[in-house]
């Protein structure tokens, strides 16, 4: 008889879209269907299989189905409180046809649902980017979070609070870093697994770049959210207008939200703030780029930044310790360079800028490590942990 699974989506199944929380829910899903288990990935909004296919890079398996409510096009905004008390009961329904062996939530699950799956004795694990749930009981992060954004994150935090499950109550927790475990744990005293998510390795490598002699090419990959440091990138751009280094960088900010967009677009001649860029220019981008940049504080892991580093750029990154960039993939600073202020981001570009036989070095280091973040690395840590 065949083994079956169930995935959720990224943020206890709302949606099935982009960023690297789909990206990584979509390899799960694959994962447990080579390994033979029937799978199926569930969310209340999603992309149809080809388009989430076409955005991410991967080829889903035969034996994963996609079920979703809604389609992620004719979404109607704010009307999530709604929408999830509907999803909960679409999922507990396929719990009931399915039987699962293994539930697999990402980030959170909605507390009725657990609580069924518990009384069942069906096996239950979440892997954890950045819960929702833990977010709601941390009231100074929260707080910090929220003076960023609107009203809007303040209603959201309230109904996690209330609709998601503690995350004690899964029979395996995992987390994509140490930040997120760590976080985790200042609010659950539990054992957390670290599986560091999976990251496409291309590894073209610095031989197939320009050298930086005729222009440094620097390239910002992460999302904006509220997090990113807006303020302080626009600040050290000024200051790299009046150093040494002006006439021969070219600094490129992907896929941008509105407001860095609004902000940057017409900033100087060496600055360009691009959006909604095809796969096509995207990866063009990353194989010409030398040196990838992250001006978060927070981040809980960086998939972007893994994977520019696979194709040779040398990272470069904002130093906190709630930045997993900073804390796991670079191991503070062993595998790639961090900043706090002005003068060390515009030191580092040019030392890089200034001997390319040393940027190879660090390129090819940058590969290096790109490699422990391979999706064959993610497949067999989650296989060794869930089944």
């Amino acid at each position: 008889m065949a083994c079956h699974a169930i995935v959720v989506g990224p943020n206890g199944g709302c949606d099935l879209v982009y960023g690297g929380g789909t990206y990584t829910a979509l390899q799960m899903a694959n994962t447990l269907a080579k390994a033979g288990y029937i799978t199926e990935l569930i969310a209340a909004y999603s992309l149809p299989r080809e388009k989430l296919e076409d955005i991410h890079g991967i080829k889903l398996h035969p034996n994963v189905k996609l079920s979703y409510l809604f389609n992620w096009y004719n979404r109607v905004p704010y009307t999530f409180p709604i929408i999830y008390p509907l999803f909960s009961k679409y999922l507990q329904k396929r719990v009931n046809s399915l039987k699962p062996d293994i539930v697999i939530f990402n980030d959170d699950a909605p507390k009725n649902v657990l609580y069924h799956l518990k009384r069942n004795g069906f096996p239950t694990a979440i892997y954890l980017h950045f819960s929702s749930k833990v977010r709601s009981l941390m009231p100074l992060l929260a707080i910090k979070w929220q003076l960023q954004n609107h009203l809007e994150m303040l209603s959201y935090l309230n109904f996690a609070r209330q609709m998601f499950a503690d995350i004690d109550m899964f029979d395996i927790v995992i987390a994509n870093s140490t930040v997120t475990k760590k976080l985790t744990q200042a609010v659950y005293s539990i054992n957390i697994d670290i599986i560091y998510p999976p990251v496409p390795i291309k590894n073209i490598g610095i031989d197939h770049k320009t050298k930086p002699s005729d222009k440094l090419i620097a390239i910002h990959v992460s999302q904006q959210d509220r997090s990113f440091l807006l303020d302080f990138l626009i600040n050290i751009l000024k200051n790299i207008n009046f150093s040494s280094i002006s006439n021969t960088l070219k600094f490129y900010l992907l896929n941008c939200n509105t407001q860095c967009y609004r902000q940057l677009k017409r900033f100087s001649n060496n600055v360009l703030a691009l959006r909604f860029l095809k796969k096509e220019l995207y990866t063009l981008l990353l194989k010409r780029s030398h040196v990838v940049t992250h001006f978060k504080w927070f981040e809980g892991f960086g998939i972007a930044v893994v994977e520019a580093m696979s194709e040779g750029a040398v990272p470069l990154v904002y130093k906190s310790d709630l930045n997993a960039v900073w804390i796991d993939v670079l191991e503070k600073g062993r595998w790639g360079y961090g900043f706090k202020n002005s003068d060390e981001f515009i030191d580092t570009l040019i030392t890089l800028a200034q001997d390319f036989s040393y940027l190879k070095k660090k390129s090819n280091e940058s590969i290096m490590r790109a490699r422990c973040f391979s999706i064959d690395v993610f497949e067999k840590n989650i296989l060794d942990k869930v089944i």
